[in-house]
């Protein structure tokens, strides 16, 4: 008893034996793996921002980060912001203040540090007494996490410079991913009809994140990223699948998820864009629903070429019933 006292009033909570360091984070490690009976590594992820109200702003933070994660089976969700080994993703439009999305995100990492240092500092003790080690010297061996920080912005990138140095200098370079749908600018495609040999102009330019310094403080290139198949309608269309059928090899067969695409459309080709809708983002887009309508008359085709369903804040978080039974 007068050993572990005294011991305890002479550590450092930010030293550890550095002969015994990774004896500790091997041991740490093991204990906070989660495995499943398969052996099968199933990864913890804290999203960031973790409570977000308002529902009718939720979108890619629901559609494809929240329900990707409750659909997988090598994911969970955690609520433990310090768990040792859990990977953040930062969805980072609907994280921090406006503006501010990315340094926002610096004190989180540096008190989840601080809470990791202490609470490994107090684990230490107890393994130093047991072990009657009392050489202090060294820094305690907090592992480091990965933050998958992503962008859906429409617009191209923000933001990611005013963090990623500071992030990098606390948790290393190698374990800040950067992902964004913005990696070209001044893409204004403009419909060309009269020039076959240039039919598209204003293409944009790819952004040279290089140049631009992004790449300096993150881990390789920054990714690209893609809308996904939303979960909500994939529910939608399961729910009201249930008692269809159509006739398939002479028999009536059920539809289901795997042979959806077999059941009868009541169209033949679907271009959601109405003619003239915005001439100066949308021309390509006007002069394409063009071609699908002049290529129906010319094969005797059904098509539909408008906007079904509401677009913008409302069309990316609720479901569109017109949307899906034109389809």
């Amino acid at each position: 008893h007068e050993e572990k006292s005294i011991f305890r009033v002479s550590v450092d909570k930010t030293s550890i034996p550095l002969k015994n360091q990774q004896k500790y984070t091997d041991e740490k490690r093991k204990k906070n793996s989660i495995l499943t009976q398969r052996d099968e590594f199933v990864q913890s992820v804290y999203v960031v921002p973790r409570n977000y109200t308002k529902d009718d702003g939720i979108g890619e933070l629901k559609h494809f980060v929240l329900d990707g994660i409750d659909k997988s089976s090598l994911l969970k969700l955690t609520d433990d912001i310090d768990e040792e080994g859990a990977v953040w993703v930062v969805e980072h439009v609907r994280f921090g203040k406006v503006g501010r999305h990315c340094p926002d995100l610096v004190p989180f990492v540096e008190r989840s540090l601080e809470r990791r240092k202490e609470r490994a500092a107090d684990d230490f003790v107890l393994i130093s007494v047991k072990l009657k080690d009392g050489n202090m010297t060294g820094n305690v061996p907090i592992p480091p996490w990965k933050i998958i920080i992503i962008d859906f912005d429409d617009g191209s990138y923000h933001g990611i410079n005013e963090c990623s140095q500071k992030l990098s200098s606390l948790l290393g370079k190698d374990n800040i991913h950067f992902a964004t749908r913005g990696h070209v600018t001044g893409r204004n495609i403009v419909h060309i009809s009269h020039n076959e040999d240039t039919p598209f102009l204003h293409q944009g330019e790819a952004i040279d994140f290089k140049k631009k310094g992004v790449t300096k403080f993150i881990n390789g290139y920054p990714r690209v990223l893609r809308y996904g198949v939303r979960t909500d309608y994939v529910d939608y269309i399961q729910e009201h699948i249930a008692g269809l059928s159509f006739q398939k090899n002479g028999k009536k067969t059920a539809v289901t998820v795997d042979n959806i695409a077999e059941y009868p459309r009541p169209m033949d080709v679907a271009h959601f864009w109405n003619i003239g809708e915005d001439e100066i983002r949308g021309k390509h887009r006007t002069e394409i629903s063009k071609a699908v309508l002049n290529l129906a008359e010319e094969k005797k085709l059904t098509a539909v070429t408008e906007i079904k369903g509401l677009r913008a804040q409302f069309g990316r978080n609720h479901v569109n019933p017109s949307y899906i039974e034109t389809t």
